[in-house]
């Protein structure tokens, strides 16, 4: 509970300052959170099976929530910081534009022969059979 109370801080405090990278600090906290939660799911099934009391109960669910808000604004907040993606743009050929290009054909690789194309089979002139 400590902390994600921490890392909601410094969530709040880096939308203030306009920080321009998140501190490793926060980095640490959410990689300890992260690798609590699948502790912290297990107490809230045991409490819906009545397996926990109570107090332990309403405790795990509430902590729950609160690790589950915050992973997902730390996600936010990542891709906030995130360097933009370069995409490019798509061509698509039209139905009269071919697929593979005239050069393509011719050296590019696209179109591949093996062996000798005069009916001899590799074979100096004979059919294969010896």
């Amino acid at each position: 509970e400590d902390q994600c109370s921490i890392a909601s801080q410094m969530m709040d405090a880096m939308e203030e300052e306009n920080l321009t990278e998140i501190p490793e600090l926060l980095f640490d906290i959410m990689e300890f959170l992260n690798e609590v939660r699948p502790r912290i799911l297990k107490l809230t099934q045991e409490g819906s099976r009545g397996e926990l009391n109570e107090v332990h109960f309403a405790k795990s669910l509430d902590i729950n929530d609160q690790l589950c808000t915050l992973l997902r604004r730390f996600i936010e907040v990542e891709r906030s910081f995130a360097p933009p993606e370069i995409t490019r743009p798509r061509v698509r050929p039209t139905a009269s534009q071919p697929i593979l290009s005239e050069e393509a054909g011719a050296g590019g690789g696209a179109a591949v022969t093996s062996g000798p194309t005069n009916g001899t089979n590799g074979t100096n002139g004979t059919n294969g059979t010896n």
